[in-house]
């Protein structure tokens, strides 16, 4: 019985590690694998390019990173959750996959063939599927949405620093 005052948990609100842990893994290993062509790239061929003097120090990508892969993990966790008893999750689902291929693909692109005119192309993808995966874990429920802003606001700045690129190596 519950105490008086005290509501008792939906099952819905239930907090499951496991599916927990496997989105934030599954997003954190993006991340380890595109980790492996920036690193190469980092040290090489982008130290030497022309950036603009806005563009971040090496150092703060990888730190960076990880938290957002780790605010997207929590988003698509509570995105997963919600499959069941919301029709609309599972597109959400969808479109939060193809833009983590996107992102992955990016930095392949990007970082691991040196190609910033490339980069630019799946970048710019990336950031018109990210907005309508933003606006369908919206539909879900506003938290997640929330949580895929500050990844938003990087993409946006990633891009423009891509393109910048693109102009002053050109």
């Amino acid at each position: 019985m519950a105490r008086k005052g005290v509501k008792k948990v939906r099952s819905a609100e239930k907090l499951d590690i496991r599916k927990l842990l496997v989105s934030v893994l599954i997003c954190e290993s993006v991340g380890v694998a595109g980790s492996l062509f920036t690193v190469v790239s980092l040290s090489s061929w982008y130290n030497v390019l022309n950036k603009p003097l806005f563009a971040p120090p090496n150092w703060i990508f990888a730190p960076l990173w990880v938290i957002l892969y780790f605010l997207m993990g929590i988003a698509g966790y509570l995105i997963w959750k919600s499959v069941k008893s919301n029709p609309k999750a599972r597109i959400a689902l969808i479109l939060f996959t193809l833009q983590l291929m996107l992102n992955f693909s990016w930095t392949a692109i990007f970082f691991g063939q040196r190609l910033a005119v490339g980069g630019l192309v799946v970048i710019s993808m990336l950031w018109v599927v990210l907005l309508a995966t933003i606006i369908a874990f919206y539909r879900v429920a506003w938290r997640p949405a929330v949580l895929l802003m500050p990844y938003f606001i990087w993409v946006i700045f990633a891009m423009v620093v891509n393109i910048y690129i693109v102009l002053l190596n050109a």
